[in-house]
């Protein structure tokens, strides 16, 4: 009796993953009907106005995450209203792929492309999505059309130079952001571009000139400042400047969040200077404070005991997040 029940306990189990697969499969399939199809000529005022009121109070609901699914809505009606927003079918799919659409972003983002042609921005922000999902030949194809319609579009130069990075074209990459450098002006955007050209310079063997940007990028205190610190770390650390690598290490682990590629750097360079104790110390960190929860919350999560959403906020509590835009 029993085995019987085992059995037949195997079989729920088994039908139940089954049907959810069956869903999920469902799920990713499904088309999303297009709001418009053909553009018209001019929009009134009045329709332009209720459009931004509508756009506002999406991208409100996107930061808010919880109310994604609401902002969705209500850019669909922003477009329906004010079709000749091209910058609304970016924000429409920035929300369907937080929703975990990923599919039916690409297909907006390439509606966009279809219905304004001749916007650069348009192809430079499908180009960023299929760069962080690695379709590279597409992503430099449309980087290279956003240039061609703005020569002095910095983000596409920019975007350019990364994904000749990723692939391992160097030389390529170098000259990209050498053009883009000139043209972006906010200091965040400076400091990516140092960053990108620095991590060029060192794929390439030039260390020293790569130190020079990295530290001037974080000269510009941007966004990701710890990330390049650990880059700087790693740099120095090629160099043999074992102690201005330490240096780095700390702060950056001082600061902010524990980083697994930072704490073992840390643990390298502590062994490199004989520091055996430390060095022990810092990989115990790394398996009790960021590996350890990343198992444990990823097989609850497999499990069903544990909603997906905190292992994403863990991704995003130790500065590893999920690669979303770029």
């Amino acid at each position: 009796m029993y085995v019987e029940g085992m059995r037949k306990s195997a079989i729920a189990v088994f039908l139940c993953m089954a049907a959810a697969l069956g869903l999920w499969a469902f799920c990713q399939c499904r088309q999303t009907p297009s709001p418009i199809k053909i553009l018209p000529k001019t929009v009134s005022r009045e329709n332009v106005e209720k459009a931004k009121i509508l756009k506002a109070r999406a991208e409100k609901n996107y930061e808010n995450r919880r109310t994604a699914k609401a902002a969705l809505q209500e850019i669909d009606q922003a477009i329906c209203t004010n079709p000749l927003d091209s910058d609304a079918y970016g924000l429409r799919a920035k929300i369907l792929t937080f929703l975990g659409r990923r599919d039916d972003g690409i297909r907006a983002l390439s509606e966009r492309v279809a219905l304004f042609p001749n916007d650069a921005m348009a192809y430079a922000v499908r180009a960023a999505y299929e760069g962080n999902h690695k379709n590279y030949s597409a992503a430099i194809t449309d980087n290279s059309k956003a240039i061609s319609l703005d020569p002095n579009f910095g983000h596409a130069y920019l975007n350019l130079a990364w994904d000749y990075l990723d692939t391992k074209q160097y030389d390529k990459g170098l000259v990209e952001v050498e053009r883009a450098i000139p043209l972006l002006k906010e200091s965040d955007e400076r400091a990516m571009s140092l960053w990108i050209r620095a991590d060029l310079r060192r794929s390439v063997g030039n260390r020293a000139g790569a130190l020079g940007d990295y530290s001037a990028a974080i000269s510009m205190k941007p966004f990701a400042v710890d990330a390049i610190l650990t880059k700087r770390a790693q740099c120095r650390f090629e160099l043999g400047d074992f102690k201005g690598a330490l240096a780095d290490c700390n702060l950056a682990h001082n600061k902010f969040s524990p980083d697994s590629d930072n704490e073992f750097l840390r643990s390298r360079v502590h062994f490199a200077l004989g520091q055996h104790t430390e060095a022990a110390a810092d990989l115990s960190t790394l398996v009790s404070a960021i590996v350890f929860p990343y198992v444990l919350l990823l097989g609850l999560t497999l499990l069903g005991n544990c909603p997906f959403f905190l292992l994403l906020a863990l991704f995003y509590e130790h500065g590893v997040p999920p690669p979303i835009a770029r």
